[in-house]
């Protein structure tokens, strides 16, 4: 706000001696302050009702004492306060309306105000991120909502066949989570080490397709996981079985 330049300062006037609260505040912004400087300063004095803070912010803007931005995010503070995730979330989309962040923060931030950062919903939303923004693949993402929903997943990263080798020229990439071996478990099959109990799983699996194909009780070899970490094209380690 800037004052009238005034020789006189205002205590000084015998006039003005007399007056006491209100009245003397009055006198002084009348005294001290011009145009609408004053005419706020003396809204100022009054109740502070919605409409009179929205009233003083109007002439705010129109006067450039502020800019479009800063006065949408006093409005939202008048029109929220009495809801903090409310005016969390108009200011949070103002910003984003306006350019200032980006769609990505938009939905990450917008997650964390209405569910909270331990919440399943925010951890989706930060999955969705990384995978929009390259910093996960699609294979990593897909795992990882699994495991955040809490399911078991498991997903044949690559196969291949060598024919020189018969039967025993099938190879698979598996990769799994851990409650896929904790679903293991629960239905009977048992292990020293995950590996183990994946490969009992993947046995049975394998008899009982390839079984189903020929119409035949057919045995393949029971297939041996390689101890060595395989990994994918993205560098990611996952178990090989052979």
């Amino acid at each position: 706000m800037a004052k009238r330049k005034r020789w006189i300062p205002f205590g000084w006037l015998p006039g003005h001696w007399g007056l006491e609260g209100k009245v003397r505040d009055q006198a002084r912004i009348a005294y001290e302050y011009d145009g609408t400087d004053r005419e706020i300063k003396l809204l100022e004095l009054e109740e502070p009702t919605k409409e009179r803070k929205k009233t003083i912010l109007n002439l705010k803007a129109s006067s450039g004492m502020i800019d479009d931005h800063e006065f949408q995010m006093a409005m939202i503070d008048i029109e929220t306060s009495d809801d903090p995730t409310a005016n969390q979330l108009a200011k949070l989309k103002l910003d984003y309306d306006q350019g200032k962040i980006s769609i990505h923060q938009y939905e990450l931030k917008k997650a964390e105000f209405e569910y909270g950062e331990t919440s399943t919903e925010y951890k989706l939303a930060v999955l969705k991120q990384q995978v929009t923004l390259g910093e996960i693949s699609n294979f990593e993402y897909e795992k990882k909502v699994a495991t955040v929903l809490e399911q078991p997943w498991i997903k044949v990263v690559s196969s291949s066949y060598e024919p020189e080798d018969g039967i025993d020229g099938f190879s698979f990439e598996l990769d799994y989570n851990h409650l896929f071996v904790q679903y293991l478990k629960q239905n009977g099959y048992t292990g020293l080490v995950d590996d183990e109990i994946v490969e009992e799983w993947f046995n049975d699996v394998s008899k009982t397709e390839m079984a189903n194909e020929i119409e035949a009780d057919y045995t393949i070899p029971k297939t041996t996981i390689v101890k060595e970490a395989a990994k994918t094209q993205d560098g990611k380690e996952v178990k090989k079985f052979s």
